[in-house]
């Protein structure tokens, strides 16, 4: 006879952005059977004003410290998995060179972790760098086209068997609760953990990021200027389909989600005089859109960690939690899911193991009560 197979243990994830999607895919593929809930997905971004992920750039560049290594492993495997979609059809991702340049020379130069696998890292020569720059780097990269990468990884989800539920959520355990209550729920929900009821984490907040898209083929380049101010923050961004993105700004604790012109004139400009090929002698720039994006940032970093809760009927119901990841949810979304995956893995492992010890402890001393009898 054919060995029964296990039913798929369940297992919900809350917010459908970069993280919970990649999440979602990696605890499928796992062998869970695992449910989306969100409000807003990538087929209709605007119903939840916070839905950060469709506004980013984006691209794969780490800013992970030389002692963070949490980040580095998170952005390793991302950076590895993103080059090995890039022939994938449909993906939206591509290789592109990538440039930084700083205004400043630094007084020692320690290379980035990721210059011993990323493709063609080098330190450029002065004559490579634009005007007002004083030092620069160069390497491959995976450019990300969010608009088709974020409804292509929901397809896959759907591909592996997942499901989705478009809803809202008023506090966090009502996923516990009712008719398709879950023991494992994921916390995916980004700047919504900050005023989520039963997460509620004050250490969430927003930083403000403005993007300018434009209409500019002909660049196929990256290009990131970084100053001494996070406002001196500038990079520039290509797709697969001609959109450019420019950018940006980094404003911590700034809630509005409105465009404002004066900084759309001020993005571009800086990104002129770091890529003046943005615009070809007598021809204008075409915009094509304006966006604005929460990211969703938490004091002390990215909380990666699971919590065993006591619902009031005594049920022990185990929530993981993966918000908090700011400017890097793209970078380090599939070193992330890992990460969620294995304490999926481990607390559940251990919790089995205790059932089985207190299993085998009640069994020795009824054979021991019943020993006494004879």
């Amino acid at each position: 006879m054919a060995k029964k197979q296990e039913p798929k243990i369940p297992v919900t994830v809350l917010g459908a952005g970069v993280t919970g999607l990649t999440t979602a895919c990696i605890l499928q593929n796992r062998g869970y059977q695992v449910t989306v809930v969100s409000r807003a997905f990538p087929g209709n971004p605007d119903v939840d004003p916070i839905y950060t992920s469709p506004a980013a750039g984006a691209h794969w560049r780490s800013y992970a410290a030389n002692d963070d290594y949490r980040g580095q492993e998170w952005d390793e495997l991302t950076f590895q998995t993103l080059l090995r979609l890039c022939s994938v059809p449909g993906t939206g991702l591509m290789i592109a060179p990538g440039y930084e340049f700083w205004a400043e020379k630094p007084d020692v130069w320690q290379d980035p972790f990721f210059a011993r696998f990323i493709p063609k890292y080098q330190r450029l020569e002065a004559e490579a760098l634009p005007q007002g720059c004083k030092f620069g780097i160069s390497y491959e990269t995976v450019c990300i086209n969010v608009p088709k990468y974020l409804p292509w990884l929901l397809d896959q989800f759907l591909y592996l068997g997942g499901k989705t539920e478009e809803r809202d959520v008023s506090h966090i355990d009502e996923l516990f609760q009712g008719k398709h209550a879950a023991n494992v729920v994921v916390n995916c929900t980004g700047f919504g953990a900050r005023t989520l009821p039963g997460v509620a984490d004050g250490h969430v907040y927003p930083t403000r990021g403005q993007i300018v898209q434009v209409f500019a083929p002909h660049v196929r380049h990256t290009v990131t200027r970084l100053g001494t101010m996070h406002e001196d923050f500038t990079y520039i961004i290509p797709r697969d389909d001609g959109i450019v993105v420019l950018g940006g700004t980094y404003q911590a604790d700034n809630h509005s989600l409105e465009a404002d012109p004066k900084t759309a004139d001020d993005i571009i400009e800086r990104c002129l005089a770091i890529c003046p090929e943005l615009k070809p002698e007598g021809k204008s720039l075409e915009i094509v859109a304006h966006k604005v994006g929460l990211r969703p940032t938490r004091v002390g970093g990215t909380r990666c960690e699971a919590e065993w809760r006591e619902l009031d009927n005594g049920r022990k119901v185990l929530l993981v939690h993966s918000y908090g990841h700011g400017g890097y949810g793209y970078q380090s979304s599939y070193g992330s899911a890992a990460t969620v995956t294995k304490i999926v893995d481990s607390e559940l492992a251990q919790q089995r193991a205790s059932a089985r010890a207190a299993s085998n402890g009640a069994a020795a001393g009824r054979g021991r009560g019943g020993n006494a009898k004879l």
